[in-house]
């Protein structure tokens, strides 16, 4: 990701026909939750609750759901992640290419590996590399 790769001409098509359907996608769902793709109407809280949790708007709401995790987790070249404060608010370093991270970091990542090879995956695994010794996990 170090050198800009421009679009060939089929991508590009492809990326604004994506776009214009998004485009669509978000002009008829705020109209749904709205009544008019301009206007914003004021609702209650009661019919509030009750717009949202209905199966109409439900595709719409996953839309927006899906496009603010990707704002705000995603690399800031995209045009996300401002001052990196998505990856701050979950303790994220971020990218460290080319570093990258050790062994060490990796194999604890996601915790202790709940599974502890022994008794027929432990024969295996010695079968597969005879150097396991079955220590730090295998």
């Amino acid at each position: 990701m170090s050198a800009f790769v421009p679009l060939s001409r089929v991508q590009r098509e492809a990326w604004r026909s994506r776009v214009q359907q998004l485009q669509r996608s978000y002009r008829e769902g705020y109209a749904g939750l709205t009544g008019s793709p301009a206007a914003i109407s004021p609702w209650s809280t009661r019919r509030a609750k009750t717009l949202l949790a209905s199966v109409e708007v439900q595709p719409f709401l996953d839309l927006l759901f899906t496009h603010a995790i990707e704002g705000m987790y995603s690399v800031p070249e995209y045009g996300g992640n401002a001052g990196l404060s998505g990856w701050r608010d979950i303790g994220w370093p971020g990218d460290r290419q080319p570093l990258g991270y050790s062994a060490r970091q990796v194999a604890q990542s996601d915790g202790p590996d709940p599974v502890r090879p022994d008794g027929a995956v432990a024969e295996l695994l010695r079968l597969l590399d005879p150097t396991w010794t079955g220590s730090g996990g295998g």
